[in-house]
Parts: structure tokens; C-alpha cells; sequence
């Protein structure tokens, strides 16, 4: 309570110069955290729930206290977020349905953070399903995407399959295409490739029209998972066709994000080359994949990715040598 309290008193400047309502505030910051602009949400949240405590509004206090913690069980920092669980828990009723439900989707995610999976994924499941009634189907997805993350197996799969659900249930095609996109990846997670590549294949149809920043992501993963799927040469056309447009897209300026997705898609191309054999062709790719990798500042942002890749290279180099790959 205290921590709270200390972090109202160093707001109230900024409070007092924000024109926004408590409730503005909570929908910035919303959409903070969708861009995964994680910092940036915090602040937004923080000061939702100070001008809301200000104001009296208990139930908008409880939204932006709610999303801190939310913010902090996803980054990694479960014991920051206790002092604000435990007024949002104070404040919460079960009248005020929008509050309530970020309230049990927080307290499943801090679960979650703080070890106790098996706990965390029931509060979800429970924040999903007053998400539901609400018709709140951002939460609902919310909720059902930490389920599924958080979830093995059978559970997993299911949890994908409501996180879908909630979005058809709310018809914007973008957010149908991220739930195919994301159950695509929970069933590459449980070994099933042919069903990977009918869910990346959905989410490309939904995006078709797309500028290729909007549809990147999914063309490497539909290409990976025809890769792992056995069908190697629809995966090449797949790679091919998205690297060259990345590369007339990024035209003479390339930004950050394009060099990494030329690289992530250059380094696809090339395990699809050492599948089919074509060493010398998957080092050229390999090559090309680290060049543009490094030039994306991968080297401070993703080493691990980068060292991933760097040993790919070395082993795909041996076996051209004819060396033995340990």
C-alpha cells in the first residue's frame, strides 16, 4: 500500500496536467500494451489509476491498478506488482464487470509470473469467461492467449481455440488473423505441422491486400511450417516470393525491422536448402541471414538468436567440409 501511495504523490504533477479522463487513460493504455510498448503502458496505467483514486472512481482505479499488474507479471516483475494487486483486489466488484474481469486477468498473469502455473491458468480461464459474457473479446483474447502460453498439451490447444473464438466472436479480421496466427504456433509448439500450415495459411488469406509489414510475420512462419511440414518447395516459393518484396519495399533506405526480416526470412531460406541438400546454396543464405541479422543490431537486441544462427553457419560450413557435426 505504501509503494502505491509514494508512486501517487510522484504523479500528482503529471496528473494535474493531464486533460485526458481516467478513463482515456486506461484506453491509451490498452493500446500501449498492444503495440507492446510495455514501458510506455505502465506509465499510462499508473497514471490512469492515480487520477482515478483522485477522482473517486474506484472502479476505473481498479482497470488501471489492474493493468500495472498485468505489465509487471509480463515483464518478468512479479514483486512490483503486489502492492498494486492487493488495492485493485480492496476495490474490485464483481458490479463493475470491465473492472472485475482485468482484475481476475491480472491476478491469473501474476499467478502465472510467480510460478503457480496450474492456479494462474484457472483465473484466467475464469477472466476469459466473464470477458466473454461481457462481450469484452480484447480481454477474452487476452486471457485465453496466457492460458495457451502458459498450458501443455490438450489444455494448450484449447486455449487457442477460445482465444480464436473470441475473435471471430468479435469480426475485425486483424485480430481473427493474429488467433490463427497464434494457434498456428501452438500446434507447431505440440508437433503438428500439417495443422501449423492450415492456421498460417487462414491468417495470410485474412491479411491478403496487406502492406507486407502487416503480413512479414506471418509469410516466414507459413513458410517454416511447409518447411517442417516435408513440402520444401512451396516453402522456397513461399520465402522467395516474401524476400523479394521485403526487399522492393525496403527500397534504398532499410530500416531496422526490415533487415531483420530480410535476415529471418534469408535464414528460413536456407534451412530449406540444407533440407533439400543444397549445402552450398543454404551457406549463401545462411550468410546472407547473419549479414542482415548483425546490420538489424541483432548483436545487443537478440545475441542468442544471433548465436543460433552463427552456429548454423558453422555446422552447415562442416558438412560442406565433409567434417564430422557433432
Amino acid at each position: 500500500m505504501a509503494g502505491v501511495a509514494l508512486l501517487g504523490t510522484s504523479c500528482r504533477a503529471t496528473t494535474a496536467m493531464s486533460a485526458e479522463t481516467p478513463r482515456q487513460l486506461v484506453a491509451r493504455a490498452d493500446a500501449r500494451l498492444a503495440a507492446r510498448e510495455m514501458q510506455a503502458a505502465v506509465e499510462a496505467y499508473k497514471l490512469a489509476a492515480m487520477t482515478a483514486r483522485q477522482s473517486g472512481d474506484d472502479a476505473t482505479f481498479v482497470s488501471g491498478a489492474s493493468g500495472v499488474v498485468l505489465c509487471l507479471a509480463l515483464t518478468g516483475e512479479p514483486l512490483a506488482a503486489g502492492s498494486w494487486l492487493e488495492e485493485a483486489r480492496a476495490k474490485a466488484q464483481l458490479e463493475d464487470p470491465d473492472a472485475w474481469t482485468r482484475f481476475q486477468l491480472a491476478s491469473g498473469a501474476l499467478l502465472v509470473a510467480e510460478g503457480l502455473d496450474l492456479r494462474g491458468v484457472e483465473r484466467l480461464q475464469e477472466a476469459y469467461a466473464y470477458a466473454l459474457a461481457g462481450q469484452r473479446w480484447s480481454l477474452a483474447m487476452q486471457a485465453a492467449q496466457l492460458a495457451a502460453a502458459s498450458s501443455e498439451g490438450e489444455a494448450k490447444l484449447q486455449a487457442g481455440r477460445q482465444l480464436l473464438a473470441a475473435a471471430e466472436a468479435s469480426g475485425e479480421a486483424t485480430w481473427i488473423a493474429a488467433a490463427h496466427d497464434s494457434l498456428g504456433w501452438i500446434h507447431d509448439a505440440l508437433g503438428d505441422p500439417d495443422a501449423a500450415v492450415a492456421s498460417f495459411d487462414r491468417a495470410r488469406g485474412l491479411l491478403a491486400g496487406r502492406s507486407l509489414s502487416e503480413r512479414v510475420r506471418v509469410e516466414w512462419a507459413y513458410g517454416r511450417a511447409l518447411r517442417l511440414a516435408g513440402r520444401l518447395s512451396e516453402a522456397s516459393a513461399v520465402l522467395e516470393s516474401a524476400r523479394g518484396e521485403a526487399a522492393r519495399a525496403a527500397g534504398p533506405i532499410v530500416t531496422q525491422a526490415s533487415r531483420e526480416w530480410l535476415g529471418r526470412l534469408a535464414w528460413e531460406q536456407g534451412e530449406v536448402d540444407a533440407a533439400r541438400g543444397a549445402l552450398e546454396s543454404a551457406l549463401r543464405h545462411l550468410r546472407l541471414a547473419e549479414r542482415s541479422l548483425v546490420e538489424s543490431d541483432a548483436d545487443s537486441l537478440a545475441p542468442e538468436l544471433l548465436a543460433e544462427l552463427r552456429l548454423r553457419v558453422a555446422t552447415v560450413r562442416a558438412q560442406l567440409d565433409g567434417l564430422p557435426v557433432r
